[in-house]
């Protein structure tokens, strides 16, 4: 699934599904995947990198564990 995210319009433009993980249950019967709260993540994710002027995601992620092992 492909999600792109244009926040000042807040418009989400989603291609393709989830529907390959979306059978997937926790021992209780909960799901794993919810395709909208996975969109809302996704969301929450592109705001926090333009909030936070992260242009290379990855390599933030990389300096954040990097960190986090030097503690």
């Amino acid at each position: 699934m492909t999600v792109l995210v244009d926040l000042r319009l807040d418009q989400i433009q989603k291609e393709g599904n989830l529907s390959e993980v979306a059978h997937l249950t926790t021992p209780d019967g909960m799901k794993v995947v919810e395709e909208e709260r996975e969109i809302g993540i996704i969301k929450s994710q592109a705001e926090f990198f333009i909030e936070n002027s992260i242009s290379n995601p990855e390599e933030y992620e990389e300096q954040l564990i990097k960190d986090q092992l030097h503690k």
